[in-house]
C-alpha cells in the first residue's frame, strides 16, 4: 500500500446481527486519555463518584463543570471546600447518596454556567454509537496501524453529518499531527462530491512526495 485515505467514522462488520460497538469504546476512551482536559475531568469524577450519582444526567453535567473548575484553583478535587461538603453530606447519608446528589445539585445548580461548562464530546460519541455502529471512530485505530507501518495516510470526515462527534477526533489528530480533511461550512452534500475526494487526495499527494 503506497498511501491510505481513511474514513474516521464506520461500523466494525458490515453485516452483524449483534450490535458490538467494543471497539469503538476502547478508540473513544484512548482519544479521552490523551486529552489533558478530559484525562483530568475522567480522575476527578473518580473521586467524585463515591460520593454522588454520576447516573443523573444534571449531576453529571454539575460534577463535570465543578471539576474543571476545581483544576483552575487545586491540583485535587479533594482540596475544593465543595467537594469537602458534599464529602461530608454523602457520610450523612449513606450508600443510596440521594440526599448527597439532591444537595450537590442545589448547591452546584447555583454557579452552574452553562456556556463555560465543558463540552461532553466523548460521551456524545458513546452514545452515538450505542444509537448506530456507524458512529464508531474506528479510522483512528487505522490511523495508528498505518502510522506504525510508515504507509503515508489522510483522516477524512464530515463535520456537517456528524456534528460535535468529531471534535475529538479533530483534537487527536492535531496531537498527533495527523491530517484531517472536513467537509466545507454548510456543505450537506461535500463530502459525498468528487471535489471533496479530490481534495482529500491533493492532501495524500503532499505526503507520498
Amino acid at each position: 500500500i503506497s498511501g491510505a485515505i481513511i474514513d474516521c467514522f464506520f461500523p466494525e462488520r458490515k453485516l452483524s446481527f449483534i450490535k458490538d460497538v467494543s471497539l469503538g469504546k476502547y478508540a473513544v476512551e484512548k482519544m479521552a486519555l490523551s486529552d489533558p482536559r478530559e484525562s483530568k475531568i475522567v480522575e476527578g469524577l473518580k473521586v467524585l463518584k463515591e460520593y454522588v450519582d454520576l447516573e443523573d444526567p444534571d449531576m453529571m453535567n454539575y460534577a463535570r463543570f465543578l471539576v474543571n473548575e476545581s483544576s483552575r484553583s487545586y491540583d485535587d478535587i479533594s482540596q475544593n471546600p465543595i467537594f469537602l461538603a458534599i464529602k461530608q453530606v454523602s457520610i450523612l447519608d449513606g450508600p443510596e447518596k440521594e440526599v448527597a446528589t439532591l444537595a450537590a445539585k442545589q448547591s452546584l445548580g447555583l454557579s452552574y454556567d452553562e456556556k463555560n461548562a465543558p463540552k461532553d464530546y466523548y460521551g456524545a460519541l458513546m452514545k452515538a454509537m450505542e444509537e448506530s455502529e456507524a458512529n464508531q471512530p474506528l479510522g483512528i485505530l487505522v490511523a495508528e496501524r498505518a502510522s506504525e507501518l510508515d504507509i503515508p495516510f489522510i483522516l477524512a470526515t464530515s463535520t456537517y453529518h456528524h456534528d460535535i462527534l468529531t471534535q475529538p477526533i479533530q483534537d487527536y489528530a492535531s496531537r498527533n499531527e495527523w491530517t484531517l480533511v472536513d467537509c466545507g461550512p454548510n456543505k450537506e452534500d461535500d463530502k459525498a462530491s468528487p471535489e471533496f475526494w479530490e481534495r482529500a487526495f491533493r492532501e495524500l499527494e503532499k505526503k507520498l512526495r
